[in-house]
């Protein structure tokens, strides 16, 4: 190996991470770990079919308070992402729900 693989810089060098110890040892805060009321989590469905048009929709009974179709979002506020990387370029997350 020639020094410059054992010098300790570059690609493959070690690097000293400040998050690592708290991860390590079980101290890590992680996006799922926050709990805040009103917060639901959320998740979206796409279809498996490119181009494929949506002939019928049905809430299921039991979870027809957290189901929510495009046109249920008529009305809600755009998001916008918040960070504190100086440079960080946000844009406002539209809700523009499309009939089918």
């Amino acid at each position: 190996m020639s020094k410059s693989d054992t010098s300790g810089e570059g690609i493959g060098a070690r690097v000293r991470r400040k998050e690592d110890a708290r991860h390590l040892r079980g101290r890590g805060q992680f996006v799922a770990d926050i709990h805040m009321a009103e917060l639901r989590e959320v998740a979206f469905l796409r279809s498996p079919s490119a181009h494929a048009r949506v002939v019928s929709k049905v809430k299921p009974a039991e979870r027809a308070n957290d189901t929510f179709f495009g046109e249920d979002l008529n009305g809600v506020s755009p998001s916008a992402p918040v960070g504190r990387m100086p440079k960080l370029r946000t844009e406002s997350l539209k809700i523009q729900p499309r009939g089918f």
